[in-house]
Parts: structure tokens; sequence; C-alpha cells
């Protein structure tokens, strides 16, 4: 099958949404947007965790799907799959570890949560995502063997079941393997589900034969989950925008949640393919989204650092200015994105 370009725009999109949503705060705790300002960017851009594990489960099926014939196959696939679970490995532990310079209370506790003893306050989606790789292969050859619809529900019953138990016991348990595969942000079985939903998107993508049957399809999806999600979170709550913000609705992810950002994140990959097949924006500015997308585990690791821009102001300043702080993140990012794009330079290159 061709490359689909647009993927790694839709990645390098993902990873610009987890950026903004970890530092939007600092917008409005320093004067520069309202409350309510941030409330909603909040809810728009928390669609970024289900659309990133999203986008994982269907490029994984779009590239290995055709080349896994049989078990030997998913062997030498993991062979291939090793040098980047080390890197995930890797890049969590240096999470911990900036995580820890930024929030001193964390140094006593540092070595256990290293060690996977203890559980970090950031940087556990990389948990998620070892693991994610881990199963990956396997759960692909499944959805070789087995028919489709079998798999949906599969993937639908696996969410369940997280959903279930993170749920049910996440007030009296609180082991770090259980906060990870159950509870927490990034809980495993229950996210795993949207792994196994973007695999069974890449195959439907592929057997519809033209572009307008797949907007249709996924357009039609798009409207129906989120149409489906109001309703449930309406029902719910008399303001959904403050359990959306502030992600009460994820620790386990709520089905409304899961519903809600599955239908944002097909609605934006819609529109970033449609103007990117047919060049509707620049290529250039699509370009540096790409490399983003390409370099994604350098740019999640890296964007842990701007948080220094605060103690940079006050550092060489000795008080805090916001018009400066803002300067100084901005220059920092730009300092971030050089070195992604030397790294991709580099990365081509060889």
């Amino acid at each position: 099958m061709t490359r689909l370009n647009w993927l790694d725009t839709c990645r390098g999109i993902a990873i610009l949404f987890l950026i903004l949503v970890h530092y939007v705060g600092g917008l409005e705790s320093r004067g520069f947007i309202s409350s309510e300002v941030l409330d909603l960017s909040k809810v728009f851009l928390r669609v970024a965790t289900p659309y990133f594990i999203l986008i994982f489960g269907f490029t994984f099926a779009t590239c290995y799907y055709k080349k896994l014939n049989s078990y030997e196959d998913v062997k030498k696939l993991y062979k291939k799959l090793l040098p980047k679970l080390v890197l995930v490995f890797l890049a969590r532990e240096v999470i911990v570890l900036s995580t820890a310079i930024r929030y001193p209370e964390m140094q006593s506790t540092v070595k256990d949560i290293l060690l996977y003893k203890g559980f970090s306050s950031s940087g556990e989606i990389l948990s998620f995502y070892f693991l994610a790789i881990s199963l990956a292969p396997l759960f692909l050859m499944l959805l070789k063997k087995i028919q489709t619809r079998i798999f949906l529900f599969l993937a639908i019953l696996i969410y369940a079941i997280g959903y279930f138990v993170g749920d049910s016991y996440s007030s009296e348990i609180d082991d770090m393997w259980f906060r990870l595969l159950f509870f927490d942000v990034y809980a495993f079985f229950p996210f795993f589900g949207l792994v196994m939903l973007g695999m069974v998107f890449s195959r439907i993508y592929i057997k519809l034969d033209s572009q307008m049957k797949r907007l249709s399809y996924f357009g039609l999806l798009s409207l129906f989950s989120i149409a489906l999600a109001s309703i449930a979170l309406f029902s719910m709550n008399d303001n959904p925008i403050y359990l959306l913000a502030t992600a009460k609705l994820k620790s386990p992810p709520h089905f409304s949640y899961m519903l809600l950002y599955t239908g944002m994140a097909i609605a934006i990959t819609i529109f970033v393919s449609y103007i990117s097949n047919f060049q509707l924006i620049k290529n250039y500015i699509f370009d540096y989204i790409d490399v983003i997308g390409r370099n994604s585990l350098l740019a999640y690791v890296l964007h842990y650092y701007l948080f220094l821009s605060s103690p940079l102001t006050e550092f060489l300043f000795d008080e805090k200015k916001p018009i400066v702080e803002l300067i100084f993140f901005i220059l920092m990012i730009s300092l971030m994105l050089i070195t992604i794009y030397l790294r991709d330079l580099m990365k081509r290159a060889k």
C-alpha cells in the first residue's frame, strides 16, 4: 500500500496538542486568558491522548498487516521492534528524572519510580506505549485470523472489563501496576481497546476503495460518536465542560470520553487527509508538522523541559515576569523544534 503521508501530520498534531494541554494552564495563571477559555481549550486539546493511541493502532496495522503471514513473521517483527522498545523505556526514565527536577518532593521516591515500584505523575503514557508495542504484533496477527467484527467485539470487551475493574476498585487499591493497567490517566487495558479500534479502522480504510466512500463512512462515524457522547455527557452532569477540562472522566476513561474523542480524532484526521491530498495548505506547513510526527518520541521527551522557562526568567530577572516567561517559553519551543528538525535530517541522511 502507498505510504499515507498524512499519518505523520496526524501524529505531529497529536504531539502538539499534548504539549499545549500540559502548558496552556500557564496562560490562565499569568492572566493571558480567562478560566473559561482555558476550560474550553483543555476540552479540545484532551483529544491528544486518544488521538495518538488511535493513530498508533491504525499505523501499525497499515504498515505490518500484509507482512504478518506466520508466527515466524511475528518473531521477526519483534526483533525489529526491540530497539524501539528500548528507546521508549529509556525515554520514560528520562521523563521521570526531569519530573523529579521540577518537583523536589518526588526526589525521595524517584529510585522506586525508575524501577517501576512507584507511579510517576508524568510520562506514564510511555509505559502504556511500551506495553502496546509489545502486544500489537500478536493482536494484529489475531486480526488476520478472525473476522473483523469479532475482533471489534473483543476490543470493546477489553475496554469494558478494564474500565469496570478500574472504576470499581480504584479507591481500594494503590498498587502501581494496578494503576498502570486499570486506573490511572493512561490505564492500559481500557486504552488498548483504542489501539485495536485503530487496527480495525485501518482494515476498513483499505477495503473502502474510493476517497468518497471513506469520507462518507468515517464522517458519519465521527458525527455519530460525537452526538452519542454529547447526549451521554449532558445526561450525566450539568457542566460536562468542567468534567472534560479537568480530566475527571479519564481515570479510567469513561465511555463518553472515549466516544467523544474518538469522533473528534476521526474528524481531525478527515480534515488533515483532505487538505493534504488536495494540497489546500502549502506543503511546507505540513512538512514541519510531519517532522514532529516522524520524531514523536523525541518531541514528547523534550517538551517536559519547557517548564524551565519559568525558573530561567526568575534567575535572570530576580522575579517572574509573565510576558518575559512567555517569550522564554516560545524561544524554548523554537529550540526544541530546531533540535527535532536536525535529528530528522540526520536520520534521513543515513
